[in-house]
């Protein structure tokens, strides 16, 4: 089964994300959204607390 829709979640100051956009790459089927994670910027726990992750699974999950 394809992807039909992809959130991509990153904290600008994540070095180990070297990409921060995936749009212009992979096309309109995913959505960059950039959070701050403070001091901890590749830390998960910043990144499954975030409300904008949340926002992602709550419309994954919603089927929309």
């Amino acid at each position: 089964m394809a992807v039909r829709d992809w959130t991509n979640i990153v904290d600008r100051g994540d070095v180990v994300a070297l990409v921060k956009e995936l749009a212009p790459t992979f096309g309109e089927r995913v959505r960059d959204v950039t959070v701050h994670n403070g001091a901890r910027a590749h830390d998960v726990r910043p990144y499954l607390t975030a409300r904008e992750t949340g926002a992602a699974i709550a419309t994954a999950l919603a089927g929309r």
